[in-house]
Parts: structure tokens; C-alpha cells; sequence
């Protein structure tokens, strides 16, 4: 027996959870839901481990639990799966994912590039966390923990003057509000929902906030250039790249990295200092023109076979070609734009092979298939990768999960033995992948439980007003339900198939099934029953005993 704690926000609320071997993590994820009243949509959750040094690793829930690759045994309750707010059915749901965003926006892991928007953010979590704002005494305390968030640098000098502004105009808004104005602001921004994964180790320069803040700069950066002004970017304007030493450009010191998202795969390639610089010949991949195969980017290895001049489309819509004279002064202006994104819907196949991570995708401008190697640090890194490529793409891109990718299981050594007698044992069997279902069975999942409910709360007020139902009422209910099809009282064979509530009224056609009320029925598309097309509704009239029945 071992006991474990849990973390769930910052300050870290610590559960203390008691478990025994042979127990996978499932057993602790599913008692953690239920404290926190989140079972119906715990999909998009799941458990992480943060070591001491190196990245953070999510647990397979379908696994064994091994203590020993716990750090001080605590465990992390993480958003796993980001989507809108609007599609979050249960509070408590909607405050879990609060509590992490409130973590990575104060971390500077989820950058936000405009100031205005910044503020907003702020003042929605002062809001959330203190409510109205007196303006003689603003929660200060709240708007120096929140300072990472917006633009770095310089500010102007009325800018918590500002955020006090926002906080006022939010008076008389509850807190749960609050929290999903800040989800829905967020869930606008380029990064939301990404994963990044670096090639090299993650310290204090090589990290999230370094990376973004990076683009950010160097995008802005770009836009002045092109408007003509040659003076220094104002940094209070602008997220500052940060210094690491000398050199030309800014000194950053970022190393390749792919990021897995709603959409797709972003391979970001920071590429502003002598040291990391691409060069004429590497940078061929953004100019479309011909080159051999395994260009390499530092880390990473992509093969094209094409010459599709169509590829100068990737770069910035008010960029003007005409002032790159050369193919070199052309390529020193990419040079702040190496980003390339896959979709998932482009993607044929991957896989990791020891530490690295190899993907095979179509190229959006030629239709020919390209290659993707990255390098990455560990073994455990490329595989972690792969994971997320793989479950992300079911979970955001599929109508359900298919069976090759929950079945897809590893065996140690002592499992491989015994295999070799017995193939069917499940004796040192690992599952690689911890999905179950996709976001569209994720909420219908939760809505379906949300409607249960509002049901057994509507219950006992039906059942006392079926108490005051006349004799005669009752015969015809008794009369009505013993010359049915035995499948269940009358209420039940005669209710809407949809709302569970009002009488069956609407026929459709041309199947001409009775399922729905009147309600419900335009709200159809095709005929619950058997799916096919609905052209035209027709209300019928049912004798008096079946409606007072309903």
C-alpha cells in the first residue's frame, strides 16, 4: 500500500490517495473525478509527472503504476485535451480548466502578444479570484502575480491603471463567468492547446516562454522593417527576445522544437543568430526550389521531391517581394519565419525509431510525399512524441477511436518470455496509447449525463403529480399499458425518444416513424430510428388516452 498525493492547482491543493499494487492509474484518476465532480467529461484530464530535471511526462492511465518513477510521489491533475469553453457542459469542468490556465498564463508558458487583450485577462482573473474591484483599494497582489502575462519589457506607465479599468467595468460579474470569459479569450490565441516538445534540454533559455516570446519579437520586428522605419523597435510595444550572450542577432539560445496541437504539427526553427543560421542551401524548403534529398535544419531532417514555385505563398500576405533583389537577401528575410505546419488531416504515417521521431506527410502544394525526421534528446522523448501526435489526432480529428490505436501495446522482457509459450497472456503487455474517446463522444458523453440528471431531479415532482391523477385516469393508464408491447409502462412507450418528457405527436416522412414531440421534431435532421433523411413533419393527433398518458 502506498500512499500518494495529487496536485490540482497553485497554491497546490494536495489530495492524499491510498494504493495498492497491481492497481493501474486508472483507479487513482477515477477517484480523483469523483472528488472533484468531473467523471463525466475526465477525458480530457489526465495525470502528469514533473521530475526534478527534464520534461514532464503524462501517465497511461492504462498501465501499472510504478512508484519508483514518481518523483516524491505526487502527481499532477493536468488539462490534457484543450477545447473552447463552449463545449465544457459541467462547472466544475470549466473551473479545472480555469485553474490550469490561470497556471500556464503566470508561468508565461501561453503568451499573449496584445497588451489590450493582456489586460482583460488579468482583470478576468482578479475578477474571478477577489470579485468587484474597489478602486481605492485594487488587489494588487493579484495583478503582480499575473505580470507574465502580455507583452514583456517597458510598459506604460497607466498600464495597471488600465487593468484597473477592465476590473471595474466587470462589477456584479460572478466568478464562474469571469473564469469562462478568460477561457474563451484564450482559446483565441495561436498556441492554445499545444504541446511542445524540444529537441535539446529544457533549462531557462531553452523553454515555452523563450520560444514565443521569440517568435513574437522577431515578428513584430519583421513589420517595422517592412514599413520602412529603421530605428529600434520600442521594446514596451513588443515581447523582448531575450540575450544570451554575444554575437550577432539576439542571442537566443532556442533549439528546434515540434509543437502538437488542435490542428496539426509546428515545427518551429529559431533561426535570428550566426549560430543558427539555416543558410542559402537549407532554406530552400520555404523557396519551393529544387534540392536533394535530407535537408537538414539543424535537428531536423525533412525530403521533398518537387519545385513548386507556389511555396512563396507561406510567407507573410503584406510582405514585399519585390524588395528581395537576390535569392540570399530573399532567404535572410525568411529567416525569422521557418515554421512549418502539418495538419493532421495531411499526415500518412509515423512512428519513432530509438530517439527519433519520423513522420510522413503530403505536401499541401505539390500532393507529394514528404518526409519529417526529428532528433530528439532521450528515447523517452521521441516516444512520448509519437503518443502525442497519435492521441491527439484521435481525439480531435476522429468521429470515434479506432481499435488499432487502444490495442497497440509493448511487452517487457519477461512478458516477451512468456509470449513465446502463451501469446494471448497479458503478462508484461504496456499499452502505448491512453484514449478511450474522441471530443465528440466526450461530450455527447457529458450531455447525455447532464440530462440524466436534470431528469431524477424532475422526478420526484412528477411522482407527486402523478399522486393527484384521478381513478379514472389511472384505469385508462392501466388499460393503456396492458395492451402494449410489454416493453415498459405507458409513459415510457408513448414519451418523446428524445426529451424523455413530452407525448410523441410528430410523425416523419417519407420513413413515417413516431419518436419525437413537437419540440424536438424540427430539431431532427434525419430520423433517429434509422437515420434516414427527414423531407417533411406532420403533426398527428393521438386519441385521449395516449396524451394524457404523456
Amino acid at each position: 500500500m502506498t500512499r500518494w498525493a495529487l496536485r490540482r492547482s497553485r497554491p497546490p491543493a494536495v489530495a492524499p490517495i491510498t494504493w495498492y499494487s497491481r492497481q493501474t492509474c486508472h483507479f487513482i484518476y477515477l477517484h480523483v473525478c469523483e472528488k472533484l465532480e468531473i467523471g463525466a467529461e475526465s477525458d480530457y484530464f489526465g495525470l502528469r509527472v514533473s521530475p526534478p530535471s527534464g520534461p514532464a511526462r503524462w501517465l497511461n492511465l492504462r498501465n501499472p503504476l510504478d512508484p519508483h518513477r514518481i518523483p516524491g510521489k505526487r502527481l499532477q491533475l493536468r488539462v490534457k485535451f484543450w477545447v473552447p469553453p463552449h463545449l465544457l457542459i459541467n462547472e466544475p469542468t470549466r473551473h479545472q480548466f480555469y485553474l490550469h490556465a490561470k497556471l500556464v498564463l503566470t508561468d508565461g508558458t501561453l503568451v499573449v502578444a496584445d497588451l489590450e487583450v493582456a489586460r482583460r485577462i488579468v482583470a478576468y482573473i482578479a475578477q474571478a479570484e477577489t470579485g468587484d474591484c474597489d478602486p481605492d483599494a485594487p488587489p494588487l497582489h493579484v495583478y503582480e502575480e499575473c505580470s507574465k502575462i502580455g507583452p514583456q519589457g517597458d510598459r506604460p506607465d497607466d498600464h495597471v491603471q488600465k487593468i484597473i479599468e477592465y476590473h471595474c467595468e466587470m462589477a456584479g460579474m460572478r466568478a464562474s463567468q469571469a473564469e469562462y470569459r478568460l477561457l474563451k479569450a484564450i482559446s483565441n490565441l495561436e498556441s492554445f492547446g499545444e504541446e511542445l516538445f524540444f529537441c535539446k534540454t529544457v533549462n531557462e533559455f531553452n523553454n515555452a516562454h523563450n520560444l514565443y516570446s521569440h517568435l513574437l519579437y522577431h515578428g513584430r520586428a519583421q513589420e517595422e522593417r517592412r514599413r520602412g522605419d529603421e530605428q529600434e523597435i520600442d521594446g514596451g510595444g513588443t515581447v523582448g527576445c531575450l540575450a544570451g550572450g554575444g554575437g550577432g542577432g539576439c542571442g537566443c539560445r532556442l533549439s528546434t522544437c515540434v509543437g502538437v496541437g488542435p490542428r496539426g504539427l509546428v515545427v518551429y526553427r529559431p533561426a535570428c543568430t550566426a549560430d543558427h543560421d539555416i543558410g542559402e542551401e537549407k532554406q530552400r524548403l520555404r523557396l519551393g526550389v529544387t534540392y536533394e534529398k535530407g535537408v537538414t535544419l539543424g535537428n531536423v531532417t525533412m525530403s521533398h521531391r518537387t519545385r513548386e514555385a507556389r511555396r512563396l505563398a507561406s510567407l507573410p500576405l503584406n510582405y514585399d517581394r519585390s524588395a528581395a533583389r537576390s535569392t540570399r537577401e530573399l532567404v535572410h528575410s525568411l529567416q525569422m519565419y521557418c515554421k512549418l505546419f502539418i495538419p493532421y488531416t495531411a499526415i500518412l504515417r509515423a512512428q519513432p525509431l530509438r530517439n527519433m521521431f519520423q513522420l510522413w506527410y503530403a505536401s499541401s502544394e505539390s500532393g507529394h510525399e514528404a518526409a519529417l525526421h526529428v532528433k530528439l534528446g532521450t528515447r523517452g522523448q521521441a516516444a512520448a512524441l509519437y503518443r502525442a501526435v497519435t492521441e491527439k489526432h484521435a481525439f480531435y480529428c476522429c468521429e470515434t477511436v479506432r481499435t488499432d490505436v487502444t490495442e497497440q501495446f509493448i511487452r517487457d522482457l519477461k512478458g516477451t518470455i512468456a509470449s513465446i509459450f502463451k501469446d494471448s497472456t497479458t503478462l508484461g503487455r504496456r499499452y502505448v496509447f491512453d484514449i478511450r474517446r474522441t471530443c465528440r463522444e466526450v461530450h455527447d458523453r457529458a450531455r447525455r449525463a447532464a440530462h440524466a440528471r436534470a431528469l431524477a431531479a424532475l422526478e420526484p415532482r412528477a411522482r407527486r403529480r402523478s399522486a393527484q391523477h384521478s381513478d379514472t385516469e389511472e384505469c385508462v393508464e392501466t388499460r393503456v399499458s396492458s395492451s402494449g408491447s410489454g416493453s415498459g409502462s405507458g409513459s415510457e412507450a408513448f414519451a418523446c425518444g428524445v426529451c424523455m418528457d413530452a407525448p410523441m405527436d410528430t410523425v416523419f416522412l417519407p420513413c413515417r416513424h413516431v419518436l419525437c414531440c413537437g419540440t424536438c421534431a424540427p430539431k431532427c435532421e434525419r430520423c433517429p430510428l434509422c437515420r434516414r433523411e427527414i423531407e417533411q413533419s406532420m403533426h398527428i393527433f393521438l386519441p385521449i388516452e395516449y396524451q394524457k398518458i404523456g
